[in-house]
This record gives structure tokens, sequence and C-alpha cells, in this order.
């Protein structure tokens, strides 16, 4: 089972942060990803001439410490972590 537990909004135009999950009272596979919208150029929008400037990627990565993970928001980002239940 897939679940999405947090959603994070980096508003920063310049720098990433990082974010620290910590997930009790469940088993969590390994695999999870994190889908977001993003672009690197914060001045980027998507228009009739380019419908795909700022769109949705996704971005698998390991949990390696249990249910606990650190993770990188980057600039300008709105971002969802999903995990999947053992």
């Amino acid at each position: 089972m897939k679940i999405a537990i947090d959603s994070d909004v980096n508003k920063h135009p310049e720098k990433a942060i990082l974010t620290s999950i910590q997930v009790s009272d469940v088993s969590l596979k390994p695999e999870a990803k994190i889908v977001r919208i993003y672009n690197e150029d914060k001045d980027a929008f998507n228009c009739v001439d380019s419908p795909d400037q700022v769109g949705i990627q996704e971005e698998s990565f390991e949990i390696k410490d249990g249910n606990d993970f650190t993770i990188s928001i980057p600039q300008y980002s709105a971002n969802v972590i999903v995990l999947d239940l053992k």
C-alpha cells in the first residue's frame, strides 16, 4: 500500500532545504519516491508556446535507517513524499 505522508513547499528562490522525516507505528519498504513540481530556473513558467517548462518530476530514493530519513527539497518547488507500507 502506498501512502503520501508529507508535502513540502520550498519558497526560497535560491536555497534547497533539508527535511527530516520520522515515521512511527508502521513498517516501511525501503523504496520510496518524491513527486515534485520544479524547474531549476525560478523564473520559468508554462505558457502556450512553452507548456512544459515547469512540470512534474519523480525521484526514487532508498530509506536506509528504518523509518527515519532526511531529504533535500530544491528551491522553489512543491513536493510530495510517497512511501510504501510493508
